[in-house]
């Protein structure tokens, strides 16, 4: 993936409010994800920053999402078994320009639903970064700051460390532990903004696959 700088113009303008609110008891926990719903990261890599778009297409029980960055775009397909039982994760391996990927047993931007279950239950797990076997483990519990629906919310999070050198912030939700930082000596990836309009567009996908 070129790491170039991107300004991307989000069809329904996702911006910052200024005022800030703490999730509701409630909604503790849950993001609530679904069609068309965008996410947003913020990248760097050395001196580069760059911003990267997810849109999905369809959340659970597989997911499907098209991306863009400033230079190229496509779509992924994490199916079924990935997002229940993967032990494998890529932080951008998945993302190749002008391809349509279908990954049966990696995940990306999310953890699985057993990694993450087993990180809350046992306070680690071994998985698959890319080609290195690492070992997670959890440290804390915290919240984060995300503009929303241009409504600023601290989103309850937990932080987990790796054997490699790296921190890992992700939404602590069971049905929805999508990666909100991610960090190491030499990168930076962080979520700042969420749409959830259904008035949202999607830019290539015409079509569903069907759910595998």
């Amino acid at each position: 993936m070129s790491c170039v700088a991107l300004v991307v113009v989000l069809a329904q303008g996702i911006s910052q409010s200024s005022t800030a609110r703490a999730f509701p008891e409630e909604d503790a926990g849950s993001l609530a994800f679904g069609e068309k719903t965008v996410l947003v990261y913020e990248n760097r890599t050395g001196e580069e920053n760059y911003q990267f778009v997810l849109r999905l297409a369809r959340f659970r029980p597989d997911i499907f999402l098209e991306w863009e960055s400033y230079s190229h775009q496509g779509t992924i397909h994490l199916r079924k078994k990935a997002v229940s039982e993967a032990k494998k994760i890529t932080v951008g391996g998945l993302f190749e320009a002008g391809v349509d990927i279908d990954s049966k047993d990696v995940m990306t931007n999310w953890l699985s639903d057993q990694m993450f279950s087993q990180l809350i239950q046992d306070g680690g797990v071994t998985i698959w970064l890319n080609k290195h076997r690492i070992k997670m483990k959890l440290v804390g519990e915290e919240t984060r700051e995300l503009t929303v629906d241009k409504t600023r919310v601290d989103v309850p999070v937990v932080r987990i460390e790796d054997n490699q050198r790296g921190t890992w912030i992700v939404h602590k939700a069971k049905g929805n532990p999508v990666l909100i930082e991610y960090q190491t000596p030499h990168y930076h990836m962080r979520l700042t903004r969420i749409s959830t309009s259904k008035s949202n567009n999607l830019r290539w996908v015409r079509q569903l696959p069907p759910v595998k």
